[in-house]
């Protein structure tokens, strides 16, 4: 689900601007870590908590096109396991102030990529020791996917639904492994190729704006780029996986950061030598905003015992002060 965010920086870097441009893939990496931690939590709050509110929000977002289905959880508070939001958190939060220190170099080279990407290890390697001691994906919930409706093929199409339009969606077994590669490698495709039309459309809005790539990236690179972690997480909520839910959007910053930005670094520093950093107020101001915001809305999880519909309340006012505060450089 973050893939956008990898693809965009790297067709930044290597097909689009090169390092002209590396400000912006810094600014989808910040920026999406921004989203993520704060605008799918909030979403996925409003669904549980305040149906009658996200049904009102995806029909005005969406221009009434797309609309929600009739039932699913709700509730008026639930809790979260706090344990691996902690987990998630101080992972996050280290990737950070890496970033941070990296930010206020003047130049990058690959060893800073390999350094953000080395960060990356531990943290895959206590998840698999973790998953390790919990069993596989309940059979209930395989049953009832398999059960599904098979949609028509236009609207496979139209959804991107390989397995349907490839192999009649039929269920995954071990003994034909090679459908599911076939299937992610159709889909990564698709998202490649989407990524660069992003790419292309963060540097000529800026032009047309006449902001800097780093502005446009902030937001309309950074919302687009989070579309697949906000999609699943919010289906998670709808679900009652309110852990897996926050934990998607928590968790897809530190691969956002370490390997997002870190792997095309680590590329264009070998291909290209050294990338300079790009001189601009927005790079002191991602460098001050990042761990406060993280630190923030961490807390905002963290100390209340339930979470309530008033958190998201809270992650709106604090996104709409981000925003305020980004566009207040370029005024």
């Amino acid at each position: 689900s973050s893939l956008p965010e990898l693809f965009t920086t790297l067709a930044l870097l290597f097909f689009i601007g090169g390092d002209e441009v590396f400000g912006a893939g810094i600014a989808v990496t910040a920026g999406s870590a921004v989203f993520n931690s704060d605008i799918i939590p909030c979403l996925c709050i409003i669904v549980v908590t305040a149906p009658a509110l996200a049904r009102i929000l995806l029909r005005v977002s969406t221009l009434g096109i797309m609309k929600l289905q009739s039932e699913w959880f709700t509730t008026d508070s639930f809790e979260i396991d706090k344990p691996a939001l902690i987990r998630d958190g101080i992972a996050v939060i280290i990737a950070e102030l890496v970033l941070i220190y990296l930010l206020g170099k003047s130049t990058l080279t690959w060893v800073d990529g390999a350094i953000l990407m080395g960060i990356y290890l531990p943290y895959v390697a206590f998840m698999a020791w973790q998953s390790s001691k919990f069993p596989d994906q309940d059979e209930k919930e395989a049953e009832e996917e398999e059960a599904t409706v098979k949609p028509g093929k236009v609207k496979a199409l139209l959804n991107f639904d390989f397995n349907n339009l490839l192999f009649n969606s039929e269920p995954y077994v071990p003994e034909k492994a090679y459908k599911p590669w076939i299937v992610l490698t159709c889909a990564v495709l698709v998202i490649s190729g989407a990524c660069y039309v992003l790419g292309e459309t963060i540097v000529l809005r800026a032009k047309l704006l006449h902001v800097h790539e780093i502005v446009t990236a902030l937001f309309l690179g950074a919302a687009a780029s989070s579309v697949p972690d906000t999609i699943l997480s919010i289906k998670d909520s709808m679900k009652g996986n309110h852990n897996d839910a926050i934990s998607n959007a928590i968790g897809s910053n530190t691969f956002d950061i370490c390997i997002a930005l870190g792997f095309p670094l680590f590329l264009y520093g070998i291909s290209e030598g050294v990338v300079p950093m790009p001189q601009h107020d927005l790079i002191l101001g991602l460098r001050i905003a990042l761990v406060i915001i993280t630190t923030v809305i961490l807390s905002i999880f963290l100390i209340p015992k339930k979470v309530r519909f008033w958190q998201a309340a809270v992650l709106a006012i604090l996104y709409i002060m981000w925003t305020v505060y980004i566009l207040s450089t370029e005024v």
